[in-house]
Parts: structure tokens; C-alpha cells; sequence
């Protein structure tokens, strides 16, 4: 596993290069993509603290992301806060749009397909499941079980009750996310109350 620096990076000479790479992996252009690796474009590039691989996770790329795992990409590599590609998928839903929620669950699937490790943690002991969780991402959840996410991961860090030495599980932060009290539940735009409830009765059915 690959550990990036969080520093910004500015680009070389030849900026242009890398800005045109960058602009054809955020619009999913396969051909474009595949073009520049094949003229010598380095598969794990940074660009601004990230990878192809993660801004294509980020975009909702899955064809963009599968030719870059297909070139050697590393599909643990680590961006921002130690979130991998994996971590980043699991919070790449968007309320209300179902589409976009299955291409991050498909790219999920794809990167397990290639060796990505279902609960590698980020710097708070975060696993995609606990970021699934966070985004209320009932598909995203449902995805990374199937794939065999562990349950019984606990975080490293409780960023919300810092002196107690409570760790919390995922359930715990679906639970946390899910709740009537949760001012995006309250006060949220429909399709974010519309995931609350999804959320709410997911843990429901599974007796959480």
C-alpha cells in the first residue's frame, strides 16, 4: 500500500499534459485515458495530493477506473485523511440519484475484484463500511457486506466524544447518521430525509 503525501502538488512544465489527463478521467473518456497511459502517463501520477485512480472513484468513473486498475493501478492507494479508493466509493452516492449510487457500488465491487482490502481503515479506524454508514448509503452498506466487510471493526478515534475512550462500531455510526434528531434528517433536503428513512428502516429489518 502506497502512502501519498497530503501536501498540494504542483504540476511541472507541460502542465497542460497533466491538466487534459486529469479532465479525461473526471468525464470518464476511456480512449483519452488509455491514450495517455499508452504515450507514457504514469498510472499513480499525483495530481494535487490524489491519483487517477481516486479522482475517477470520486467522479463515478467505472470504466475509467477499471482501465486504470487494468494498468497496474493500486487499488489501496491512499489519498486525503487515508481514505483509499474503496473509502471514497462508499461516501460517492448522491441522495436521490440511484444511478450514481450504482456506479459507486459497481466500482466498489471492481475494487475488491482487483485487491483492495474491504476494511482497509483511514487515519480515524474507519473502514468503508463506517463511511457507508456516515453517507447513508443503504446499497453502498449492503454492497460491502456481500463483499465480506468485517462488522465488527471499531474506530480508532471518537471524534464526537473524545474524553469517554467509547469506540464505536459502524452500526453505531448508522445509527448516529439515521437518526430524527440529525439536523440533515431534520431540516435536510427531501432526498436526504428520503436516506435517513432508508437508513432507518435498513437497521430496522437487521435488528440494529
Amino acid at each position: 500500500m502506497r502512502r501519498l503525501p497530503l501536501l498540494l502538488l504542483l504540476p511541472a512544465r507541460g502542465g497542460s499534459a497533466t491538466v487534459d489527463f486529469d479532465a479525461a478521467v473526471r468525464a470518464g473518456d476511456v480512449a483519452a485515458v488509455v491514450g495517455h497511459l499508452d504515450a507514457g502517463r504514469d498510472v499513480e501520477g499525483q495530481s494535487m495530493g490524489s491519483t487517477p485512480l481516486l479522482r475517477a472513484v470520486a467522479h463515478r468513473r467505472v470504466a475509467v477506473a477499471r482501465a486504470l486498475l487494468d494498468r497496474g493501478a493500486d487499488p489501496d492507494v491512499r489519498g486525503s485523511g487515508m481514505r483509499s479508493p474503496l473509502a471514497v466509493a462508499a461516501r460517492c452516492a448522491a441522495p436521490g440519484d440511484d444511478h450514481a449510487t450504482a456506479r459507486c457500488a459497481a466500482i466498489a465491487s471492481a475494487l475488491v475484484e482487483y485487491g483492495a482490502d474491504v476494511d482497509g481503515c483511514d487515519s480515524m479506524g474507519w473502514s468503508p463500511l463506517f463511511h457507508a454508514a456516515r453517507a447513508r448509503n443503504v446499497l453502498m452498506l449492503e454492497t460491502l457486506l456481500a463483499l465480506n466487510a468485517s462488522e465488527s471493526l471499531m474506530e480508532r478515534y471518537n471524534d464526537e466524544d473524545i474524553y469517554s475512550g467509547h469506540r464505536r462500531t459502524y452500526v453505531e455510526h448508522a445509527r448516529r447518521f439515521a437518526s430524527p434528531d440529525d439536523d440533515e434528517c431534520r431540516l435536510g433536503s427531501a432526498a436526504a430525509r428520503r436516506a435517513c428513512g432508508a437508513l432507518r428502516a435498513w437497521l430496522a429489518a437487521r435488528g440494529g
